[in-house]
């Protein structure tokens, strides 16, 4: 008789992705690496103009929209942001995975809410500075 080792708690985790729209793909069925490094350069070059607006401008004399067009790009305003982030994800996906295997459900409950607590406080300063800053429109 064949025994099978018990099987870990049903959790799925899939890869995380990012939106961004550009106007000018070429071919949009497929992404040559061309395309994926003008992507790039594009979103660094529109995170430093951002930046810059924003570290210059007093919040009273940034229109509204601007605001808008920011929502989502703040990992681009601030040089190595994307990087940390994007490292912090791995390692939290990584203790997850890991921890599934070791742990019951509330200690799992546990972990996830300990390793994502910078995200949780990155969101709220960001929603306090969108808030500030939209009130003084």
């Amino acid at each position: 008789m064949t025994t099978y080792p018990p099987r870990s708690p049903s959790v799925r985790f899939s890869e995380f992705s990012e939106l961004a729209i550009f106007s000018d793909i070429a071919n949009p069925e497929s992404y040559s690496s061309g395309d994926i490094d003008r992507f790039k350069w594009e979103s660094i070059r529109i995170g430093q103009s951002m930046a810059g607006l924003l570290a210059n401008t007093p919040p009273e004399a940034i229109p509204q929209e601007y605001l808008y067009e920011c929502v989502g790009n703040e990992l681009l305003l601030k040089r190595g942001l994307t990087k940390e982030a994007s490292a912090r994800k791995r390692a939290h996906v990584r203790a997850i995975v890991l921890g599934q295997h070791l742990m019951n459900k509330k200690d799992l409950s546990n972990l996830s809410t300990v390793s994502s607590h910078w995200a949780r406080t990155r969101a709220e300063k960001t929603a306090i500075a969108y808030s500030t800053f939209l009130k003084s429109e």
